[in-house]
């Protein structure tokens, strides 16, 4: 961790985490964050290579099959609940 990161986080108390959350929760932001630019071609085999290859086939499969649009005009905890068969898939792979 980064000196000023350290100096932060001992100042105000809290502790840092390593990231990203592995769970339904943390997996739903990096999904939805993979989204339309969030996953360029120039990325994509780097995030293949560190493990991330199902998430990139979910996202390329929502965004072929057009619903995107439709998950993005969600509330938030409506697409969270739209998404939960494609996260509880991840999480167990």
């Amino acid at each position: 961790m980064r000196r000023t990161a350290r100096r932060h986080f001992g100042a105000c108390g809290a502790k840092p985490f390593d990231g990203p959350r592995t769970d339904e929760i943390g997996l739903f932001g990096t999904l939805i964050s993979r989204f339309g630019l969030g996953l360029g071609s120039t990325s994509t085999p780097y995030l293949r290579a560190a493990g991330q290859a199902d998430t990139i086939d979910v996202v390329r499969h929502l965004e072929d099959s057009g619903e995107v649009p439709r998950i993005a005009a969600m509330e938030v905890g409506e697409a969270f609940v739209y998404l939960w068969p494609q996260l509880r898939a991840l999480r167990d792979d």
